[in-house]
């Protein structure tokens, strides 16, 4: 019974020492992990707005960068046409990196049954619309171009990274 109390103290005992040791930090045990440097993604959300005078005006509600690849399967729609918008990934120098087309979510494109029964298509031109785009971030990008794709390009939003 003595041999196990004695071997039951010298157990606690040692215990008590190893978690005295384990919370004490030294200052030189501390490191600093450096951010990951792999691919992200930007999220981008907008409200558009057109006014009586036709000019689109674009605000931008929230910029969100995270850490992740974009799968290669998406569709992009290289050819836009006037009236879409573009989103450009910019260098320091302004030049252009990456560019995505997208169709102008003000402008729908609306298809309905009429009284006679026969399919009919209305385009509807919206007041208001909410434009979310997601794009692989360019490791280069310093700003990001919101342009309306008509004869001057024009910029609705350009915001810094």
């Amino acid at each position: 019974m003595k041999l196990i109390c004695l071997t039951l103290v010298i157990l606690l005992a040692g215990c008590a020492c190893l978690h005295k040791n384990a919370t004490e930090t030294k200052v030189e045990d501390v490191v600093e992990v450096p951010e990951p440097s792999g691919p992200q993604i930007i999220f981008l959300s907008y409200q558009l707005s057109i006014d009586e005078e036709k000019q689109i005006s674009a605000e931008l509600l929230s910029k969100k960068i995270k850490d992740g690849k974009l799968k290669q399967s998406r569709s992009r729609n290289k050819d836009g046409k006037e009236g879409d918008l573009q989103c450009i990934q910019l260098d320091e120098n302004g030049h252009a990196l990456e560019t995505e087309q997208i169709a102008n979510p003000l402008i729908k494109d609306v298809e309905y049954v009429g009284p006679d029964g026969n399919l009919g298509r209305k385009i509807v031109e919206l007041d208001k619309a909410d434009l979310s785009i997601r794009m692989q971030l360019d490791p280069r990008a310093r700003s990001i171009s919101l342009q309306l794709m008509n004869g001057s390009n024009q910029i609705l939003s350009n915001i810094a990274l």
